[in-house]
């Protein structure tokens, strides 16, 4: 765990401290974020891969941000802050896709775990 510990860190140095492509940035902070994973620092990977849809998003790569969702929503533990992010993220693809229904749904799972988390600010996004 302490090695994958330090290779997190090494891998978010290297990304703050060298310029490259946003690609390569993109590519780098999601090793880091598996190696957090592999520490068992679950809120350090989840914030990198949230950080990693932000932009996948932004540059309408919606396939992987889906797949990303996909593999963090194994890792989350039910009714988190983090299940209900990457619950709403789905949905934002999906009304991004034109599909409202699936958008409806996957919004009102995510209003459904930050009502019991009493998150009003997420419940007011979602």
């Amino acid at each position: 765990m302490n090695a994958h510990h330090r290779a997190a860190r090494s891998w978010r140095w290297r990304i703050r401290a060298w310029a490259q492509s946003q690609q390569d940035d993109l590519e780098q902070v999601l090793e880091a974020g598996s190696h957090h994973h592999a520490a068992g620092e679950l809120d350090e990977a989840l914030a990198v891969r949230n950080r990693a849809c932000h932009q996948l998003h932004t540059w309408g790569a919606s396939s992987w941000e889906e797949r990303l969702c996909q593999e963090v929503l194994a890792w989350i533990p039910a009714h988190s802050h983090w299940e209900a992010t990457f619950t709403y993220r789905p949905g934002m693809l999906a009304q991004d896709q034109g599909n409202d229904e699936e958008a409806r749904r996957q919004y009102q799972r995510s209003l459904k775990i930050d009502e019991e988390l009493g998150n009003r600010a997420n419940m007011a996004t979602s």
